[in-house]
């Protein structure tokens, strides 16, 4: 046999990189327990590296030491809610502002779309598509 052969038997076992090749560090960001977990295990099937946090307060600490290329961000949540969790960013670390992706299930309030626009930030309307989801993230990483 060819000194090739043993080569080629070992690259066949290994699994070709899918079109999700390209992994990222993100941060999922919701009041609610069973929407972060179910978001959580999509982007951990996709081989991202998910971190959680339940309160706008959890995200500036872990947004403060952690590089994430996204951040997934419910708007309405107790307290400052997404967007002080935006304009907090803004203030203490600018770069990761533009790699919010918000999750809104308020389609029609008027001060969330005007928020929204002002942002130019990514956004999708619960309820949306996991795979929607998955594939925002992934333009932003």
């Amino acid at each position: 046999a060819p000194p090739s052969e043993p080569c080629r038997e070992a690259a066949a076992e290994v699994p070709a990189p899918g079109p999700a090749a390209v992994r990222g560090r993100i941060l999922v960001v919701d009041d609610e327990w069973n929407i972060r977990e179910v978001i959580r295990r999509a982007l951990l099937n996709r081989g991202h590296r998910v971190d959680t946090a339940e309160t706008v307060e959890q995200a500036l600490a872990l947004a403060g030491k952690g590089d994430y290329q996204a951040i997934l961000c419910d708007i309405r949540m107790p307290g400052p809610g997404g967007a002080g969790f935006y304009r907090s960013l803004l203030a203490t670390a600018p770069d990761l502002a533009p790699r919010i992706i918000f999750m809104t299930g308020s389609a029609l309030d008027p001060d969330i779309e005007t928020f929204l626009a002002e942002t130019g930030c990514l956004h999708l309307r619960k309820p949306f598509a996991l795979e929607d989801l998955v594939q925002a993230v992934e333009r932003l990483l």
